[in-house]
């Protein structure tokens, strides 16, 4: 393996500005994945930062277009896309009424709500079971005019059955041997009342009507793009709604991607050709009247590899020049555990990296411009999961985790956890704002009011820690000499506070940035 060199970065001048000289506004710079275009290193240099606050906030996500493609990948499914122009375009209502893989399940819905429509459309839902029992499907119970009779259009889905809905855009069914799981499904959810009688209460029909909804929107939430979207703007969120932005505070995002970011600097040629450079020192410090960033939340993972920590030496030179440290989140490895959920004694942390990602991240930590690099864990939960106990869904019943899923590790991964940089940032701005520019590192640690999820484990009632592990004292001092920052939390409250401003060079070297010149 090529020696490791974190990059070379020529001709830096020191930053002209501090907070602490009075010449202008905390700002925090945000990047994240805020399009899911999969942008490349190419592209960051097409976008600009972005001014956002709590009443721009569903503006500045219209202005991404932010489109969501191929979100449910099952066999015999048309593709599924959500177009996101606001916040609540995440919440399972929103798609629910908008997506067209649930139009029928609406009508059917609507159907049993309704005692004119109630016999038939039970009917419809009784005749899942029976067809999926047999390994057809439902009789249409109404047929698309031909295309002859009505203008060209994209397909929509019958309310023949959910069978149609799941399987049939084709109009192809497979054999019973051929069965997919979405078959075995329905007929799970459909069979028992495939001989009821007709005086069926319609709670029970609906019932099977929205837990088939249900696996749909279930698939949804925890797609990888979909995921990444939704924490990425709930964090931005987490900061316009609690920070009061004015004149003296402003937050930008950017849409500048972890793995556009590291493609960018670890080009060939100078730290000072990249384009996160630009960005970040020359339009800034740089410029003649510009406005240096107070910090720049990055919110990625880092983990203990190599080429993690040639990315990171990397930002940290060019966050050096910026005079603004970046903030990140840290994987538990950097810890040496594998879950720190799952290991709050520190005795328990026996992962090791392989010796050359142990050798660089060694080497990382003796730069000095790795003083302007903070890494923060665990991570932080930024909304409850969606169901009757927690967070209730209006258009029909919606269990995020339902009773069936029993494992309490996917249960957790299921989970809204968003990145720990956000926490950090609401620390900085919140001390900003309480003492301005005579603020130091620490004014303000603690955050509270968080979301607080009772989850049922082993039939028991268990209480979420907001920070995602329930770290102990010890685990929290181990974190804090490795040079992580770590988010503690406190048993059944709704609180967390930080353990410390720290940067990745450890022994108890604090953040450097414009409060420290």
């Amino acid at each position: 393996m090529a020696e490791i060199t974190f990059g070379t970065l020529t001709g830096v001048r020191s930053p002209a500005s501090t907070l602490a000289s009075g010449d202008g506004p905390m700002r925090l710079l945000i990047l994240g994945d805020f399009s899911s275009r999969r942008r490349t290193a190419a592209d960051i240099a097409e976008v600009r930062p972005q001014l956002v606050d709590r009443d721009n906030l569903d503006d500045v996500i219209a202005k991404h277009a932010i489109v969501l493609d191929n979100l449910v990948a099952d066999e015999g499914i048309p593709p599924v896309s959500a177009a996101i122009g606001s916040l609540a375009d995440f919440h399972p209502d929103a798609l629910y009424e908008r997506l067209e893989i649930f139009a029928s399940l609406r009508q059917l819905r609507r159907r049993l709500t309704n005692p004119n429509t109630f016999a038939d459309a039970a009917a419809e839902v009784r005749a899942w079971g029976q067809a999926a029992a047999s390994g057809g499907a439902a009789s249409p119970s109404q047929q698309p005019k031909s295309s002859s009779d009505v203008p060209e259009q994209r397909p929509e889905y019958s309310t023949e059955g959910l069978f149609d809905l799941t399987l049939g855009a084709t109009g192809q069914r497979h054999a019973a041997d051929e069965a997919t799981s979405w078959r075995d499904l329905i007929r799970d959810l459909a069979a028992p009342y495939a001989l009821a009688s007709t005086k069926a209460e319609e709670a029970q029909l609906t019932a099977v009507v929205d837990r088939a909804a249900g696996e749909t929107m279930r698939a949804i939430l925890r797609h990888n793009r979909f995921r990444r979207a939704e924490l990425a703007w709930r964090g931005v969120e987490f900061l316009t709604r609690r920070l009061e932005t004015d004149e003296s505070l402003k937050l930008f995002v950017l849409d500048a991607p972890l793995a556009a970011i590291a493609d960018d600097v670890t080009a060939p040629g100078d730290l000072s050709k990249s384009t996160l450079y630009r960005r970040l020192v020359d339009e800034t410090v740089h410029t003649p009247g510009g406005k240096p960033w107070g910090a720049i939340l990055l919110l990625g993972r880092f983990d203990a590899t190599s080429h993690d920590a040639d990315v990171l030496g990397r930002l940290a030179k060019i966050a050096q020049a910026a005079g603004a440290p970046i903030i990140a989140g840290a994987h538990d490895h950097l810890a040496g555990s594998e879950s720190l959920r799952a290991q709050r004694d520190p005795d328990d942390w026996t992962w090791t990296p392989v010796a050359t990602s142990a050798a660089a991240w060694r080497d990382l930590r003796k730069l000095p411009e790795a003083a302007y690099v903070g890494l923060a864990l665990p991570r932080l939960l930024l909304r409850l999961p969606y169901g009757t106990r927690s967070n209730p869904t209006e258009r029909f019943a919606f269990e995020e985790l339902p009773e069936e899923l029993t494992d309490a590790a996917t249960r957790h991964e299921r989970l809204a956890w968003g990145p720990a940089a956000v926490a950090c940032g609401y620390l900085l701005a919140a001390a900003f704002g309480a003492s301005g520019r005579n603020m130091q590192l620490g004014d303000v640690l603690d955050i509270e009011e968080l979301p607080l999820f009772v989850d049922r484990i082993d039939d028991e009632p268990v209480a979420i820690p907001c920070g995602e592990s329930l770290l102990i004292d010890r685990a929290a001092e181990k974190l804090m000499s490795l040079g992580l920052m770590p988010l503690v939390s406190y048993r059944d409250t709704d609180r967390v506070r930080l353990a410390g401003f720290r940067s990745i060079r450890g022994l108890q070297e604090r953040l450097a940035g414009p409060w420290a010149r």
